[in-house]
């Protein structure tokens, strides 16, 4: 995985949900019991965030940039 991670930490994954506005969703989801691994924040590739559902599942979101 690299070498930012010790060798202890086994190979994983991420789900990762396109969705129209990163930062409402991580609002929505923290309202629904879900809980913010990482708030929002903007990359190359758009605005980013991470969150894990009321029974530990993590998974992130992305808004893509817009076009134009």
């Amino acid at each position: 995985m690299g070498e930012q991670f010790p060798a202890e930490v086994p190979a994983n994954w991420t789900p990762c949900f396109a969705v129209a506005d990163a930062d409402a969703t991580i609002d929505t989801a923290q309202r629904l019991g879900g809980a913010v691994n990482f708030p929002a924040f903007d990359t190359p590739f758009g605005r980013y965030g991470g969150l894990r559902d009321p029974q530990g599942g993590s998974f992130t979101v992305l808004t893509a940039p817009a076009q134009g």
